[in-house]
C-alpha cells in the first residue's frame, strides 16, 4: 500500500510495511519476499507491533488499519467476520440431518491483525505455514466488526 505526500512540489511515497500477503498458506511481504526460516528477521526489522495479513494487496485499504486501535496487551490476534457464503449443514453419524440458514452464520475472514511476536512464534512452530484455524485455536483473539 502506498500513500502519497506532497510537500513544496515534491512527492514522497509512504509505504505500509507491516502488511503480509497470504498465498497457498505461505506469507509474503509486499515486495514478494516469502516469510521463511531464513527471512524471518525482516519481520523484526520492520519494528511494528502488529502485521496485517490479507489475501490480496489490492484489497488492503486505509480502513483496514482502523482496527489497530482495538489491540489490547493480552491479545495476539484480531479477526473480522463476514456473512457465510457456504452452505451449512448439521451432520450426525456422517449423515446430513438438517440444512441450516447460512444467513444466521458468519465466518472469519481477512484481513486479520496479528501481534508480531505471536506471529513469529506461530510460524516457527508450524514450519512457516500459516493456518488461520490453528492460529485462532492457539492464540488469544478478539473479533472486531469489519
Amino acid at each position: 500500500m502506498q500513500y502519497f505526500l506532497v510537500c513544496n512540489e515534491s512527492i514522497f511515497i509512504l509505504m505500509m510495511k507491516n502488511i503480509l500477503i497470504l498465498k497457498n498458506n505461505l506469507l509474503y511481504s509486499t515486495n514478494g519476499e516469502k516469510v521463511s526460516k531464513e527471512s524471518i528477521t525482516f519481520l523484526l526489522d520492520i519494528n511494528e507491533q502488529y502485521f496485517l495479513i490479507d489475501k490480496n494487496l489490492e484489497q488492503v485499504n486505509e480502513s483496514s488499519f482502523r482496527n489497530e486501535r482495538d489491540f489490547h496487551s493480552d491479545l495476539d490476534l484480531l479477526v473480522t467476520l463476514e456473512p457465510s457464503s457456504d452452505s451449512i449443514k448439521k451432520v450426525s453419524d456422517n449423515l446430513i440431518t438438517e440444512h441450516l440458514d447460512r444467513n444466521k452464520y458468519k465466518k472469519i475472514s481477512y484481513p486479520i491483525f496479528v501481534r508480531t511476536s505471536a506471529l513469529i512464534s506461530f510460524l516457527e512452530s508450524k514450519d512457516f505455514f500459516w493456518n488461520l484455524n490453528e492460529a485462532v485455536s492457539e492464540m488469544n483473539y478478539a473479533i472486531v466488526s469489519a
